[in-house]
């Protein structure tokens, strides 16, 4: 649905990918905890396209799934790249894959054209060559990054065991738990379905308290662990960042590629081989000449 809605997009700035990116790798991992401590499976329970494909939700699942669609029109496949958590497994196991989309440096003109065109930020270009103070400074940069990540880990995983209360209200035994002892005190106004099926169980509130209190507790250990898992995906981020690689040529990013083949349609060579066209300069913009290995083609891929 939304590969069918990117008909304007726009270029996501570097800053802002790399920031959004990180929340899809966060939520995998809450999802993880949530779905062990049997809270709920909330990558099906907040998928904001279930309420199309089901025809029926509440109306605040109803709004997200559209605004994310709205956001489409605009930004390539936004929910797949910065909140899905399975899109976060294939961009990890993507790196790993034997087949992905390659740009043959012996056929590229330097055009651009396929940068421009990716609606996901996905072609790299060239990398220029840089100075040597440069070079020191993105040392030095590599060095923080190293040093902090430790501590961005040890403080998220603070943050994680600090919100274990908070967390645990997700589980349906806290939240039936905190009704309860709500109207026991005779704070609640009324009484709910749950509560009033807790009480025909047999169940003491004595065995409630006790159960809400082991969950708290797993959530402690199981916050912890998801903060550690948050500062870490920061950390590899910070690192990945400061680490420069070297480019001769136009490549395309493994795990951010989603192979929609944009890049090959604008390619001004692979129009040629296919035919569509007898010489590159035709898909060029006004004035832009052709550079590198391969500087003209003719229909049938031949040299001219």
């Amino acid at each position: 649905m939304q590969e069918l809605l990117a008909v304007r997009s726009i270029r996501v700035p570097r800053w802002l990918d790399h920031s959004l990116g990180l929340v899809a790798y966060i939520y995998l991992g809450a999802a993880v905890i949530f779905a062990a401590t049997k809270t709920g499976f909330i990558i099906c329970r907040y998928d904001p396209f279930i309420p199309f494909f089901r025809l029926g939700a509440n109306t605040d699942m109803l709004l997200f799934g559209s605004s994310i669609l709205l956001i489409s029109v605009f930004v390539g496949r936004p929910y797949c790249r910065y909140l899905c958590p399975y899109g976060a497994i294939l961009r990890v196991l993507s790196c790993f894959s034997k087949w992905r989309l390659s740009i043959p440096p012996d056929t590229c003109i330097n055009c651009q054209l396929c940068e421009d065109v990716c609606p996901y930020g996905a072609i790299h270009p060239p990398t220029v060559a840089q100075s040597p103070e440069r070079r020191r400074k993105g040392k030095r940069r590599l060095i923080t990054a190293l040093m902090a990540a430790p501590v961005v880990v040890l403080g998220f995983w603070w943050l994680g065991t600090a919100l274990a209360v908070p967390l645990s209200q997700w589980h349906p035994e806290s939240r039936l738990a905190e009704q309860v002892r709500l109207e026991e005190l005779g704070v609640a106004e009324s009484t709910t379905e749950a509560s009033d099926a807790f009480r025909g169980s047999g169940r003491s509130v004595e065995q409630l308290y006790q159960s809400a209190l082991s969950r708290r507790n797993d959530f402690v250990t199981l916050g912890g662990l998801l903060g550690a898992w948050t500062g870490l995906v920061i950390g590899f981020k910070l690192i990945h960042l400061s680490v420069r690689r070297r480019r001769d040529d136009y490549q395309a990013d493994r795990a951010g590629c989603v192979s929609c083949g944009r890049c090959y349609w604008y390619c001004p060579v692979e129009k040629v081989r296919l035919g569509l066209i007898s010489d590159v300069s035709e898909a060029l913009p006004d004035g832009q000449m052709p550079t590198g290995p391969l500087v003209q083609l003719t229909v049938g891929g031949k040299k001219s």
